[in-house]
């Protein structure tokens, strides 16, 4: 009799799914299943279900189990349900059921609240929500893969789009109870999304016991599940989550795919009543903000006095900085030793919290312009993503920083600033990639270097070349800013995080380069590099173009290494002018020799010549090499000469 109420049981009109499943379980306990029970569950808990759209979702699923059927079952149920309630807020952006409302028609007998199909007639249909017409459903519509010119959303055309529609005004009668049409339910396949109202929704707290703590947790109408960040987490139940493994993978409404650590179910306690329900694990909220929250703590005044300029950026959005970083700025007199105390550790640490709060930072929006601001230290990177609200101000979406590795620690100031460029570009190209966005940089001749409406300029370094290839893939416009008008970028440069990462980001290009070029020299890098250090002038230059720093009176031995500063370069120790190597003083003898053998002659041996290396008074040296060479000189055309033409003899005085 126990088993036949099981396999006879079926969801009720007015129970939810979590009631179903406690019902079967609990008439599961009657008849001894043995090793079938979880199969017999599913089995019950599938075909028992009242809505058949759930079913049919359900039914879809390879290798289904228990556990992801009342999951999936649960999800779906809960966003149609609040896919109801946001009716009288506007369109949601969840596709799950298409809804309209019609007013409580007073002292009907026959009024309902259960959901009812629509009664058009056979030859028509309801509105496809993709073009507006009646003649046909939205599944079968030309427009579902369309793209709106008006909101930019992908799945309808303009004439259809709702996002410009107002929103109902709400009366006095709100309070009354209203009445459901479900229109159309879409065929498409389930996607578990998660979304968030606008900044100016007020958040919505439901009083919860989970686990028997009581947590005030934020209801939000258009998520599919519940979700809880590790750390949240930890923090709340003092203890290691004992999660399990979970195929459920999120979408934000960024399009951000999200891959929980994992679930775990919980007990949910509500009034009188108790749920057993899953609760993700995620990893994620953190690193945006790493950037700031972890930066160590300043060792000198030049890193304190770059980390004030960070807060100062930001000042309009933090009240009574300026007292709570008195200790801070008290470091900075010039009578004072620095010495950080307690108090400037507490001091930092309440300003980072500020920094990273919602007061400063504000969520991305795909209709706002986007700015990625990028600086180098001699040892690190910093990069700060940012909107530009409509009010023209410049609020950040996420900090970056991190340390220079061995490799490129060695590059030149303008190498690290063309790094942090592509690194930041890396970084955030979830958010850049098709976008238009304004690059930020305090390094002027990266904004002719990286212009995208200039070529790549020819005599660049190999490695400025390789980034501005990397970067003529995206949309941009660059904007030059000194430092300290690009203080946010800046100052996350000057305290990075550490990073254990000891590869370059260019190392595989290198090594091709040099494979391709160097390896085929007939003097090794080694040898040049080693003469180049004992060179008067040429060790004077590595030292300028490695430090970025050039005497304001340039002696004339400089003058021509100075007029092409922006275009030099340190790789493995050898001074390059674009691609072409700077030979020092000591090897011009035997480079020209090598040159000139074969006797190529003066055109020749220039040609040649500008295509691997240079130094000053190249041409000169080349055209006096081969003048003074017997052997070319004999090689010359010997010109015939003009026979003698004598005047004929006259034959009268003249």
């Amino acid at each position: 009799m126990e088993r036949f109420k099981f396999h006879k049981r079926n969801q009720n009109s007015s129970e939810l799914i979590s009631e179903f499943r406690t019902a079967i379980k609990k008439l599961s306990e009657h008849y001894n299943f043995g090793e079938t029970l979880k199969m017999a569950l599913q089995d019950r808990f599938v075909c028992g279900l009242r809505d058949v759209n759930i079913q049919k979702r359900l039914l879809q699923e390879q290798n289904l189990t228990l556990e992801t059927a009342i999951n999936l079952a649960l999800a779906m149920e809960t966003a149609q349900k609040d896919a109801v309630e946001m009716q009288g807020q506007g369109p949601t952006t969840a596709d799950l059921h298409v809804l309209k409302s019609k007013p409580h028609q007073k002292g009907s007998k026959h009024a309902s609240s259960k959901f009812s199909r629509s009664s058009h007639s056979s030859s028509t249909f309801p509105p496809c929500l993709s073009c507006g017409k009646t003649n046909h459903k939205r599944s079968d519509c030309y427009f579902k893969d369309a793209t709106c010119n008006k909101c930019h959303k992908k799945g309808h055309i303009q004439s259809a789009c709702k996002s410009g529609r107002n929103k109902p005004t709400s009366n006095n009668h709100s309070s009354r109870r209203k009445i459901h049409e479900l229109d159309e339910q879409t065929d498409e396949q389930f996607t578990l999304e998660l979304f968030q109202l606008g900044e100016r929704s007020p958040k919505r707290l439901v009083p919860l016991k989970v686990e028997g703590t009581k947590i005030d947790m934020e209801l939000d109408t258009g998520a599919a599940v519940t979700a809880m960040t590790k750390a949240d987490f930890m923090r709340i139940f003092k203890s290691e989550p004992q999660l399990q493994k979970t195929s459920i993978k999120l979408k934000t409404y960024t399009n951000e795919v999200i891959t929980p650590l994992g679930q775990l179910q919980v007990k949910v306690e509500k009034g009188s009543e108790t749920f057993y329900l899953p609760l993700l694990i995620l990893d994620k909220g953190k690193d945006k903000i790493k950037a700031v929250t972890e930066a160590p703590p300043p060792t000198d005044k030049t890193q304190l006095r770059s980390f004030l300029g960070l807060v100062n950026y930001y000042h309009k959005w933090l009240k009574n900085v300026a007292h709570i970083a008195k200790p801070l700025y008290n470091l900075l007199q010039d009578n004072k030793h620095f010495s950080w105390s307690t108090e400037c550790q507490k001091a930092l640490e309440t300003i980072k919290s500020m920094v990273a709060s919602d007061k400063v930072l504000m969520r991305y929006d795909p209709d706002l312009p986007l700015r990625l601001a990028t600086d180098a230290s001699p040892y690190g990177l910093g990069a700060v993503l940012s909107h530009v609200t409509r009010e023209g101000d410049e609020r950040p979406i996420a900090y970056a920083s991190r340390t220079l590795n061995k490799a490129e620690n060695n590059y030149s100031q303008i190498d690290k600033e063309g790094l942090s460029i592509v690194w930041a570009v890396k970084k955030f190209f979830n958010y850049l990639c098709g976008r238009h966005f304004t690059l930020i940089t305090d390094h002027q001749p990266l904004k002719f270097i990286f212009s995208p409406s200039r070529g790549i300029p020819a005599m660049s370094a190999a490695r400025q070349q390789r980034y501005a290839i990397f970067l003529s893939g995206m949309n941009y416009t660059i904007e030059y800013r000194n430092s300290k008008a690009n203080a946010n970028a800046d100052g996350l440069s000057r305290l990075p995080i550490p990073t254990t990462s000891s590869s370059s980001e260019d190392e595989t290009s290198e090594k091709l380069f040099y494979t391709a070029i160097m390896d085929s020299a007939p003097l090794s890098p080694v040898i040049i590099a080693r003469v180049s250090r004992q060179d008067p002038i040429l060790s004077q230059v590595i030292k300028c173009v490695q430090q970025d720093i050039w005497p304001q009176n340039v002696i004339q031995a400089l003058q021509p290494f100075y007029t092409r500063r922006h275009e030099l370069t340190v790789q493995q120790n050898c001074l390059l002018w674009g691609y072409r190597l700077l030979v020092p003083q000591k090897l011009h003898k035997q480079i020209l020799n090598m040159l000139h053998d074969g006797h190529l002659g003066i055109v020749r041996m220039k040609n040649l010549a500008r295509s691997y290396f240079w130094w000053p008074g190249l041409d000169k040296d080349i055209e006096k090499m081969a003048k003074s060479c017997s052997g070319c000189a004999m090689s010359q055309p010997d010109p015939l000469l003009t026979p003698l033409h004598p005047w004929r003899w006259p034959d009268k005085p003249w």
